[in-house]
């Protein structure tokens, strides 16, 4: 556990390091200044807010969703977790890709061009579709197989197995949507407009508790994974 935590803060200051090794190549002209009265800080505290909001309902979703099935039986959040990691290696796709289109929908956005923006989130959302739909119809009917290749040893057994596959199955009926939301939240957040996504968050956030509640019983920790695809949907 301590190697975890040590390499993900080496991890972080290499980040850090490099960006700072490739700034000091362009030799800026930059001076270390706070003016509380510039306008743009006015704007980035206005964005703040809302994004900072969005990023922090994300978080109350996954305790909400632990704390739920907390009152199934033992191993659902355990289930839920190692299917949730795992999806998450594919879906990492469309929060790459939000942020390679993220500079461009920005210039658009500043240039009034919709054209140009519509096309450029209709590419990206057609990639996503190309690259990760048949990635859902494989991990749907083989997320055993793909659970015991990954997990299946030591004291993962075949009841750790089922559980984690059930829920991997049903995270996948979302994975097309959980990778769109990243890129459809930076178009809203390029056009300026980072009410939407909140709105859209909160409103999700209460239907994701009302249909946990709903699916729980019917598929216990699986139901939580559907509510959760669903809900991104």
């Amino acid at each position: 556990m301590h190697a975890v935590a040590w390499g993900f803060l080496l991890g972080v200051g290499l980040q850090v390091a490099l960006q700072f090794s490739e700034l000091a190549r362009e030799r800026p002209q930059f001076r270390w200044t706070l003016d509380w009265r510039h306008p743009v800080l006015k704007e980035v505290g206005i964005a703040f807010v809302p994004i900072t909001a969005l990023a922090l309902l994300a978080q109350i979703n996954i305790v909400v969703d632990r704390a739920m099935a907390a009152t199934l039986p033992a191993g659902s959040i355990s289930a839920l977790a190692y299917a949730d990691t795992i999806l998450g290696s594919f879906y990492a796709l469309g929060i790459s890709l939000g942020i390679a289109v993220f500079p461009s929908l920005s210039r658009m956005a500043a240039l009034n061009d919709l054209a140009s923006t519509a096309r450029t989130i209709i590419s990206s959302m057609r990639l996503l579709i190309f690259v990760l739909a048949p990635l859902t119809f494989l991990l749907i009917p083989f997320a055993p197989h793909t659970i015991g290749l990954l997990l299946g040893r030591g004291r993962f057994d075949l009841a750790a197995i089922d559980a984690t596959a059930q829920a991997l199955a049903m995270y996948a009926v979302g994975l097309i949507a959980f990778a769109a939301l990243y890129v459809l939240q930076r178009a809203y957040y390029a056009s300026a407009d980072n009410a939407i996504p909140l709105v859209v968050g909160l409103i999700g956030a209460l239907a994701h508790v009302a249909l946990n509640w709903a699916f729980m019983r019917v598929w216990a920790h699986a139901g939580i994974a559907l509510s959760t695809s669903v809900t991104a949907i």
